[in-house]
């Protein structure tokens, strides 16, 4: 079963400040049709080009897997951006 999108933005948002207080979940999509993935847009504050936009593509089938790859794409797309 999928993790809902009002669930994967809500904790979402919970990582993203548990990383810094500059980072702003703006909004997920979804692609119907029973792919499994989503995208998520975030945006850094106080980035080189301020504000950085950050998209990650996230495999939403089960609550574990999204959190893991949240976590590491989060950290991967910030240390890429300077900020970490």
């Amino acid at each position: 079963m999928t993790v809902p999108t009002a669930e994967l933005l809500k904790r979402s948002r919970e990582v993203a400040r548990e990383y810094d207080s500059g980072l702003t979940v703006e909004g997920i999509t979804s692609a119907d049709g029973g792919t499994g993935r989503a995208e998520l847009l975030v945006t850094i504050s106080g980035c080189h080009k301020d504000p950085c936009v950050l998209l990650l593509n996230l495999d939403r089938t089960d609550e574990a897997t999204v959190d893991s790859q949240l976590r590491a794409k989060l950290l991967g797309a910030i240390a890429d951006h300077g900020r970490a």
